[in-house]
């Protein structure tokens, strides 16, 4: 009677430890094929990089798949555009060869560029820089608040200015043609209005403001588009 229940614990126990063993297995080949299915989704494509007249880094597809731009932003050295979905120009469409963006990054540092799986559970670096040691890239929005026709003043805000060394140009387009260039002052006011243009719009006219720094004039920081009421 002894041996028959020791030979029953003995049978229970190979029992499990086989019952564990096929679930182990089991596991670890659907963490395998999991792996794999991520490895393989994740773009093999190629960048370059460079710095701009405001010291900024452009990034250039150069080669390999296109890319969701949704799925695409950066880490490390970056200053912005580091959540998904938030690369402007990228966001929203497809990244191909030729494609590029410009974004601030920490002098000295590591920019990587992340691609996040679409079911947002995996992500991946797809690219690396070291940014070059020297000053940090000049940044700064520009947006048009109010066109006042048939009053003749475009009135508009800068925000998130970084880096300026000094005040800031501010030239008003219509249509394309250069109107009316102002300084404005660092840090700037809550809101600058342009009055008395050179040109006088009309109606459907293109208003355009490009931000650039006074010393530096093949820079420029940001630009806004407004047609006139």
């Amino acid at each position: 009677m002894a041996d028959s229940k020791a030979a029953s614990s003995a049978i229970g126990t190979i029992l499990m430890v086989g019952v564990v063993i096929i679930l182990s297995t089991t596991t670890g080949v659907y963490l395998l094929d999991v792996s794999d299915r991520i490895s393989n989704d994740i773009p093999t494509a190629s960048f370059e990089y460079s710095t701009d007249a405001c010291g900024a880094i452009e990034v250039t597809h150069t080669g390999g798949p296109t890319i969701d731009g949704d799925q695409l932003y950066f880490g490390g050295a970056a200053t912005q555009y580091t959540t998904p979905r938030s690369v402007p120009g990228w966001n929203a469409t497809s990244v191909k060869s030729g494609d590029s963006v410009t974004v601030s990054a920490t002098p000295g540092e590591e920019l990587t560029l992340i691609w996040q799986a679409e079911d947002g559970d995996s992500s991946a670096v797809i690219s690396r820089y070291d940014v070059p040691s020297g000053a940090a890239a000049t940044s700064a929005n520009v947006e048009i608040d109010n066109i006042n026709f048939p009053g003749q003043s475009v009135t508009f805000r800068v925000t998130s200015l970084r880096n300026a060394d000094g005040p800031l140009r501010a030239t008003v387009f219509e249509d394309g043609v250069a109107d009316t260039t102002v300084t404005v002052s660092n840090p700037p006011p809550s809101k600058v209005k342009v009055s008395n243009l050179d040109l006088k719009f009309d109606s459907g006219d293109k208003m355009k403001v490009s931000l650039k720094p006074a010393n530096n004039q093949a820079c420029i920081l940001d630009s806004d588009t407004m047609t006139a009421p």
